[in-house]
């Protein structure tokens, strides 16, 4: 199956370059003055939170397929963005990228015209991970776990609580703490 192919392809072609926390922690320093925040909120520590969580602690870049993108799913009937994207990079373009598993569609939604695969790197991703955030704004959330609910299960969280994705705030709760607390 040439999914299998591509994704573990780009997988072990990909997981030699990830960024180290380090380096990741310097590209993040860098954007997170361009990030809105709270009043109280630490921009660093809340993207260093969400990289943790959606890099699965560690592993800050591998490839993930993501199944409400692919071929078959309702995504893919509604948007001639992303059915163009499949012509030009097949599977490709229904993964996640990079230290904060931001979805190739979205990223191009906000500009990005470049090969999905070049988003496994943070300098090239976290420029399109902090507007998608920012966009966030637009939706009203109160607080730093409205934020992380939103980049987890998308801006409509807010308006249907019963989609609120609850472990994964609380994951981010702990590790925005212990970012903080750096």
């Amino acid at each position: 199956m040439a999914f299998d192919f591509q994704i573990s392809f780009a997988t072990s072609a990909l997981k030699a370059q990830m960024h180290t926390e380090s380096e990741l922690y310097n590209i993040i320093r860098y954007h997170s003055e361009d990030l809105k925040v709270f009043p109280e909120m630490n921009a660093q520590a809340f993207l260093m939170a969400i990289a943790d969580l959606e890099s699965s602690f560690g592993e800050y870049g591998v490839p993930r397929f993501e199944l409400s993108y692919s071929r078959s799913s309702i995504a893919y009937k509604k948007s001639k963005l992303l059915q163009d994207g499949y012509r030009e990079f097949g599977d490709l373009c229904a993964c996640s990228y990079g230290p904060f598993q931001i979805l190739w569609i979205v990223a191009r939604e906000l500009g990005y015209r470049d090969h999905p695969l070049n988003l496994w790197s943070g300098v090239i991703s976290v420029p399109y991970v902090v507007e998608y955030i920012n966009k966030f704004f637009n939706y009203g959330p109160k607080n730093e776990m409205d934020l992380a609910a939103m980049y987890n299960a998308g801006p409509g969280v807010l308006k249907n609580r019963k989609n609120w994705p609850t472990n994964y705030v609380d994951k981010f709760i702990k590790r925005y703490k212990i970012r903080r607390g750096k």
